[in-house]
This record gives structure tokens, sequence and C-alpha cells, in this order.
């Protein structure tokens, strides 16, 4: 479900115009205008994978589940 004036963002689709870099790009910008406002309900470390993936399956998340990945 879109706001009024909501933008749907399909990176995945390969019908796209533009490129893949162009919609990263377009979804950056967006971020840094405050523009989008994505929703982390929490985030796990990478060795907590089990537990977020039980987390999810339970059906306890209200917004994105997030693996932080340590550089």
């Amino acid at each position: 479900m879109l706001e009024p004036n909501g933008v749907y963002l399909d990176i995945h689709n390969d019908t796209n115009s533009g490129s893949i870099k162009d919609e990263f790009q377009f979804l950056l910008k967006m971020l840094e205008e405050k523009k989008l406002k994505p929703y982390i309900d929490t985030i796990f470390e990478m060795h907590q994978v089990v537990e977020a993936h039980r987390y999810v399956e339970e059906g306890h998340k209200r917004g994105h589940v997030v693996l932080q990945i340590d550089a």
C-alpha cells in the first residue's frame, strides 16, 4: 500500500527502463532527502541469523528485520 503520491521502486525487475545502478542512486537520493522512511523493527547480528529467521517466522516483526554484517 502506498500513500498518496507514493513511489513504488522495484529494483529486482529486469524490465525497468534504467539500470540497477540508476535505481539504487534514486533510492539513495530519496533516503538522503528524507522522502523514504524505512521502518526497521529489529537488527540482528550475523551470528544471530537463526534467531532472526525464527523471529520473522513466528510473526513478531512489525517492520523490516536487518542482519548486520561486520566488515
